[in-house]
């Protein structure tokens, strides 16, 4: 298959890293489409986990019904028994946030940005350096070992 194009064969390496820009991408999409309807209301900090990433949990209402949800701060952190502005999906409530979705949005592109530059540099390096090491390594077969 990569037959007198062995270096063809690192292009693959890089799939993890664009499947992983793909899931930041699609992440962006999603808080991007929920950032143009969202609401906020006021929550109450009710618990504090440190040892699962530093995360609080929060309640809110809407319409009567209580929601919960949790996150971990990037500013400052709150007391339990805080009154916080929750963001949420007014078509889903349970979608929630102490952070507005057009930050998350922003937060989850920028990864996937970065992830893509670096995959688009290595198919860079391989397909214009391959064929210069494959024919240095066919000269001198020893400096490959």
């Amino acid at each position: 298959m990569f037959r007198g194009r062995p270096y063809l064969k690192y292009l693959f390496l890089p799939t993890p890293w664009i499947l992983g820009a793909l899931f930041f991408m699609v992440s962006a999409h999603k808080y991007k489409e929920v950032s143009s309807r969202e609401q906020t209301t006021t929550g109450t900090i009710i618990l504090h986990e440190p040892e699962n990433h530093n995360r609080y949990g929060y309640r809110f209402q809407v319409d009567g019904r209580a929601y919960t949800g949790w996150e971990t701060p990037l500013k400052v952190e709150p007391k339990i028994g805080q009154s916080v502005t929750v963001h949420y999906d007014p078509l889903n409530p349970a979608q929630n946030a102490l952070t507005d979705f057009s930050a998350r949005s922003d937060r989850a592109s920028g990864p996937a940005v970065a992830i893509l530059l670096l995959s688009a540099v290595f198919i860079a390096a391989v397909l214009s350096l391959g064929p210069i090491l494959s024919k240095s390594l066919l000269k001198n077969p020893a400096a490959g070992e």
